[in-house]
Parts: structure tokens; C-alpha cells; sequence
């Protein structure tokens, strides 16, 4: 798949769509408190005395979808070939450095990082030829997936 990252204010080229959406669950009215005795998030207006100790409101806000995440729209372009062909890689052979992987199926070629999935969950087998589908998206400092 194909992925680019284009300002929040910038919708995603033609054949791309927005893959960055999230969902947001808000928050309600409550008191934050950072440090001190009262140091949590309460569900009640922040008292004067708790706000002298640093606490601050929190307003209500209510759940939505993101689809700008840090000011960047993440658009990816679907790739053309079929989920169907996918497969979980099926040998595990344990050597001096650990587990390697493989799909043991000739025409097939591994995707995804094994040393960093948990469990292989984002470790997948496509056939030769296919490009590999995105299983996670990870950002620098600089925002750039």
C-alpha cells in the first residue's frame, strides 16, 4: 500500500483515502489534578482549594472520529490484490537468536516485522509479487509514518 501524509487542511489525492481515522472517546466534566494530594482526575468541579494546588477544570467534550492526527491527513491507496491470498506464516524455527519465521510455501514472501510483533500478529505471507499490506504505522518526531 501506498502512503502519504499531506497537511490537515489538505484533503488525500485522487485514488487515496484517509486510513489515519481514530476514535476519540472525550472526556467529562471533571477535575484534573497534576501533582499534590489531589493528584487524579475526579468527576467533580475542581474546588478552589484543589485549584490553589494546581488542579484545573476539565470540560465536557463529546466522542468523535479523527481523521487529522498532529495536523497531517494519513492517505493511503488501496492496494489491488485480493486479502484472500493472504496467509499467517505457519513455520517457527527457534535458533541462537530466537525465533525466525517463515511461510513455507513456495511463491510466498513474508511481511511485517517479526522481532517487534507481538504474538506475529502483524506478520503476514503474500504471494510473490504482491506488495506487503500495512499491519502498523509507527511516527518519527517529525510526524512522517
Amino acid at each position: 500500500m501506498d502512503v502519504k501524509t499531506m497537511s490537515g487542511s489538505t484533503s488525500c489525492p485522487s485514488g487515496y483515502e484517509n486510513i489515519g481515522k481514530a476514535y476519540w472517546w472525550g472526556t467529562k466534566l471533571g477535575c484534573t489534578c497534576a501533582s499534590g494530594k489531589y493528584a487524579q482526575v475526579r468527576r467533580e468541579v475542581c474546588t478552589d482549594t484543589m485549584r490553589k494546588d494546581y488542579c484545573k477544570d476539565t470540560l465536557r467534550r463529546d466522542a468523535r472520529w479523527l481523521d487529522v492526527i498532529k495536523g497531517k491527513n494519513i492517505c493511503g491507496k488501496r492496494s489491488k490484490s485480493s486479502l484472500t491470498k493472504m496467509m499467517k506464516p505457519k513455520h517457527y524455527k527457534k535458533n541462537a537468536k530466537g525465533v525466525t519465521i517463515e511461510c513455507g510455501k513456495a511463491g510466498f514472501k513474508l511481511c511485517g516485522n517479526p522481532t517487534t510483533a507481538v504474538d506475529f500478529e502483524q506478520v503476514w505471507c503474500v504471494p510473490d509479487g504482491n506488495s506487503c499490506p500495512i499491519t502498523n504505522i509507527d511516527f518519527d518526531g517529525n510526524m512522517v509514518p
